[in-house]
């Protein structure tokens, strides 16, 4: 049987793949999952002059855009770990270490119990299934 593997953006506590990254996805880069390299191991952008070196997702849903706790949007963030709040530091506010955001995912578990990695699955025919079950 045929074998895919997606870059699924997965949840630590209930280990749902609660979303496969699709080319329209977006980065904390504000470059999309189609402008990164997409090999296991390699996912930084390959638009020029971005200095980011592995696709962070950000939910986004139509013109909503994912909100850090400071308040500040995810592309007023850096790019790079630990995704330091660019807008913060310009006003010289130090309250954000980094990306992190109070949102709940579907599966009903916060933004931070949720990461990036690769997911093997094997296709399956609909002749492999019973037509009695």
């Amino acid at each position: 049987m045929p074998i895919v593997k997606n870059y699924v953006w997965q949840c630590r506590e209930c280990n749902t793949s609660c979303v496969t990254i699709r080319s329209e996805c977006g980065c904390i880069c504000g470059h999309r999952w189609r402008q990164h390299e997409q090999a296991e191991g390699q996912t930084r952008c390959i638009e020029r002059n971005c200095p980011c070196r592995r696709f962070f997702y950000i939910v986004a849903e139509g013109s909503w855009q994912l909100r850090c706790r400071c308040k500040h949007k995810s592309n007023e963030h850096d790019p790079r770990p630990p995704h330091n709040c660019t807008k913060c530091a310009a006003k010289g506010e130090h309250l954000c270490t980094g990306f992190d955001s109070p949102w709940v995912c579907n599966c009903d578990h916060s933004w931070a119990s949720h990461f990036q990695t690769w997911e093997v699955k094997e296709l399956r025919s609909l002749m492999d299934f019973d037509e009695n079950v």
